[in-house]
């Protein structure tokens, strides 16, 4: 089980790049729930599934993590 925080420590460490613009990607993870997202562990302990995702700051595309290397099987 993991933490948005841990989450953003991975894009932190992957330091990746907008595959259609190149921009380099912001750590600040966006979410929403969804039945088939990540199982992610909220501060107090509780699970919630979530659709994890970064957003270009230049060409707007939203990247799921999945898209980016970071399996929901992850958790």
């Amino acid at each position: 089980m993991s933490t948005l925080e841990e989450f953003r420590e991975i894009l932190r460490k992957m330091k990746l790049r907008c595959r259609w613009c190149f921009t380099p990607l912001p750590d600040e993870i966006q979410h929403y729930p969804h039945a088939s997202g990540w199982e992610v562990e909220d501060s107090n302990g509780f699970v919630t599934r979530l659709w994890l995702y970064v957003t270009c700051s230049t060409c707007g595309y939203d990247w799921a993590l999945w898209k980016l290397g970071i399996p929901r099987e992850h958790t």
